[in-house]
C-alpha cells in the first residue's frame, strides 16, 4: 500500500505503508521528524528524482537512512 506523492518542492516519491505509518501517522514518529530532517529528505528525494528520473521510494530503511532517525518501535 504505498502512496504516489507529488510535492511542488521535491518533485514526487513514493512513500511506503512501513514509513507512512511509522515517521507520519504516529504522533510519537512524525515528532521524531525535525524540520531539518524533512528538508533532508526532501533534498535526496529531488536529487534521486533529478538523477533518475523516477520517484524514490521513501520506506523505514531509506527515512533511517538519510535522516539518522529511528524507527518508533511498541514492546
Amino acid at each position: 500500500m504505498n502512496v504516489l506523492v507529488k510535492c511542488p518542492e521535491c518533485t514526487e516519491y513514493i512513500l511506503s505503508y512501513s514509513g507512512m505509518k511509522y515517521y507520519f501517522e504516529r504522533p510519537e514518529g512524525s515528532a521524531l521528524l525535525k524540520p531539518e530532517h524533512k528538508k533532508q529528505l526532501s533534498k535526496n528525494v529531488k536529487q534521486h528524482f533529478d538523477k533518475k528520473g523516477e520517484p524514490l521510494v521513501l520506506n523505514t530503511k531509506k527515512i533511517e537512512e538519510i535522516t539518522g532517525v529511528k524507527i518508533v518501535t511498541y514492546k
